[in-house]
């Protein structure tokens, strides 16, 4: 829009300069719009556009033809917020917006430099009103001209407003290449509407900072984030500098109790001129994440010439968890899909039948003459994923051609739990009666409902799933494992050879054994068809000695990941055994404990035995009583180890013997002493 001072006559010259190039101008028109006031360098409201959607221009959304993306115009209450279950409006004010529908991923539309010329050096800012459907599909982006391709250095996630919502960014010109802003999906959810209204660019004067000359961008390989488990991230980043960059580090911002590793590297302490950097990213995420989030990414680097100093490129990306899953009977319809479904023509519907290329232009479902308020119109070939986290235990549905089709149209349904085929229809055709299916899950955590075409092609297939419902039951808690030992949980030694039994696993399951507390892998085994697992083990001879656990991890025959544990005591083999050869038996302890002390400096089996109130103990040494001893080498109490050479028997004959001789002696000592 161009501005006639003093309320002059427009003029519009068009030149090119000398040379020997041909030069065709073609379609140049001059259209009288009102001035919206504004202090701002560009405004628009989309009440005056002649054609296009000027300012901007479109995207590489959609390939060659995009008709998702329009200068919407007000029709009450059809094109309004509360029509027919509609959460955003596509006017927002007046009598035209600039109205997205359901875009195709990729860049939707874009400024140039000759819709809004942005000069290096200064800073502006950029606003607008909008209503969004859903939370984080669509970004606001930024960037610069480079050669044919656009260069993108920051994007910003658009969130949910089903109420008008005034949106701001401040961005700097770079001399990059001409800067431009522009609208970008990024998600991949059936649903997304975004209506603008209202932009307004002004200028905030000099810049402070240098915009890089390079781009970042960041993308998850999976439709949906798995709460609990390791997600995968893939971050690029390129350099468009004229030569090279010092200090490059790329880092990623989560959100509260996520962590992330990086798996390839991060950093690079130099990068050429149009130099890359691919870093993989681990992210694991807290088992009780739920909703939309925002995953953040950040280049910094310094350049290596004039102008030097640090410059920085970020970007984010939108990510979902999986939807918690059902835990009663729900019908399908109901649920939220993971992705988006692909279809044969047009979107899949939600209760109503096929219809053509827009969201809930279908008719009632209809099959052998019964409508049905609830099901799913599709059209072959037509694929759509749930989650059910192993918690429903069949899918039911009323399946064949609409009747809107008459005798046209032929289809194959298929129902898949974890990519594992469960149901496959014969060929469904047009005119024909309708099946009632009941398919078993099997513990499922994904299922898919497919429509494959048969026959020469998929005309008229519009493919009902009618009453298509989960049979479903509340979350169960997992089984507590309980591992078992085929030893004495308290004899285990270094080097010692057992098995360890778990059961209650799913079949065919991975189930590991771990020794606890610095964990030692002890192997992992797979579940028979009982569920049950054996690991097979052998402790190291430099196992560490003391009170241990064996933890046993797996999943368990719901499903779900399940735990357990055994304690466990590893022993030294034989901590201070005798060098004698001839250990005592204790087969003939004596019956007359005496209190002799304990026998020591062993020569049998013993070594430094203790006898208790006894005679020897594997040893020489003690004292004359009679008692049994305790044998240091085999802990049974055992009378002298000479008892094996037939001395032992001879003790008591000769000890009677010396005292007699002792009192003969003492008697005649006496006599003497009288006859003196």
């Amino acid at each position: 829009m161009v501005d006639i001072a003093n309320a002059g006559a427009p003029q519009l010259s068009i030149s090119a300069p000398a040379g020997e190039a041909a030069v065709r101008i073609d379609d140049v028109r001059v259209v009288k719009a009102n001035k919206v006031p504004t202090t701002g360098i560009l405004s628009e409201n989309f009440e005056n556009t002649d054609q296009g959607w000027l300012p901007f221009i479109k995207g590489d959304a959609g390939g060659q033809t995009d008709p998702r993306t329009h200068i919407a115009k007000l029709n009450a209450p059809y094109t309004q917020k509360g029509w027919n279950g509609k959460t955003t409006s596509d006017v927002l004010d007046d009598t035209y917006s600039l109205h997205s529908h359901e875009e195709n991923q990729g860049l939707v539309y874009r400024t140039s430099n000759y819709t809004l010329p942005l000069q290096a050096g200064r800073q502006y800012r950029v606003s607008f009103d909008y209503q969004a459907s859903l939370a984080n599909q669509y970004t606001w982006v930024s960037g610069y001209d480079s050669g044919k391709n656009p260069v993108q250095t920051a994007s910003t996630a658009i969130p949910v407003a089903t109420d008008t919502t005034r949106w701001s960014q401040t961005l700097s010109a770079g001399s990059c290449g001409p800067a431009w802003v522009g609208l970008q999906r990024t998600g991949s959810s059936g649903g997304a509407e975004f209506s603008m209204d209202n932009l307004l660019v002004e200028d905030l004067g000099p810049s402070a900072e240098t915009p890089a000359c390079a781009s970042l961008s960041l993308t998850s390989g999976q439709d949906v984030i798995e709460q609990g488990q390791t997600n995968t991230f893939s971050a690029s980043f390129s350099s468009s500098e004229a030569q090279s960059i010092a200090g490059l580090s790329v880092a990623l911002d989560l959100p509260a109790g996520w962590t992330a590793s990086a798996a390839t590297p991060a950093t690079a302490a130099t990068l050429p001129a149009g130099g890359s950097l691919e870093t993989q990213w681990k992210v694991q995420v807290p088992a009780d994440a739920d909703g939309d989030y925002t995953i953040k990414a950040k280049a910094s680097y310094q350049t290596t010439v004039d102008p030097i100093g640090s410059r920085s490129a970020t970007t984010e990306t939108a990510v979902y968890t999986l939807p918690k899953p059902p835990t009663k009977d729900t019908y399908a319809s109901d649920m939220q899909w993971i992705g988006t479904p692909s279809n044969g023509w047009g979107p899949v519907e939600k209760d109503q039948a096929n219809g053509e290329q827009a969201q809930g232009d279908g008719p009632p479902l209809k099959l052998g003459g019964v409508t049905y308020p609830k099901g799913l119109g599709a059209h072959a070939a037509s694929s759509i994923r749930y989650y059910v986290g192993s918690q429903c235990s069949a899918f039911t549905a009323v399946i064949g051609i609409d009747d809107f089709q008459k005798l046209k149209g032929q289809a194959v349904f298929s129902v898949l739990g974890d990519g594992n085929s469960l149901y496959t229809s014969p060929v469904m055709k047009g005119g024909a009666a309708a099946q009632t299916i009941t398919v078993p899950l099997n513990g499922a955590k994904y299922v898919d409902l497919k429509v494959a075409i048969s026959g020469a092609n998929n005309g008229n297939a519009w493919s009902d799933w009618a009453n298509a419902k989960f049979l479903c039951s509340a979350p169960v808690a997992p089984i507590t494992l309980q591992p078992t030992l085929s030893v004495p949980t308290d004899s285990l030694q270094p080097g010692s050879a057992f098995t360890v039994r778990v059961d209650q696993l799913k079949s065919g399951s991975t189930a590991k054994a771990e020794l606890h507390s610095d964990p030692i892998d002890l192997g992992s085994v797979q579940a028979n068809n009982d569920g049950v697992a054996s690991f097979q083990v052998t402790l190291a001879q430099d196992a560490p000695l003391g009170n241990h656990q064996i933890v046993v991890t797996g999943t368990d025959k719901n499903g779900l990941a399940a735990t357990g544990t055994v304690d466990a005591q590893i022993k030294a083999a034989n901590p201070n055994p005798g060098t004698g050869s001839n250990p005592g038996t204790g087969s003939n302890p004596g019956t007359d404990p005496g209190t002799g002390s304990a026998g020591g400096n062993s020569s049998g089996g013993g070594a430094n035995g203790s006898g208790a109130n006894g005679t020897y103990v594997n040893g020489s040494g003690g004292s004359f009583g009679n008692g049994a001893g305790m044998d240091a080498k085999t802990g049974s109490n055992s009378a002298s180890s000479l008892a094996e050479t037939g001395f032992s028997g001879l003790v008591l004959p000769l000890g009677i013997g010396l005292m007699l001789l002792l009192i003969g002696a003492a008697a005649i000592i006496v006599r003497r002493h009288r006859h003196s």
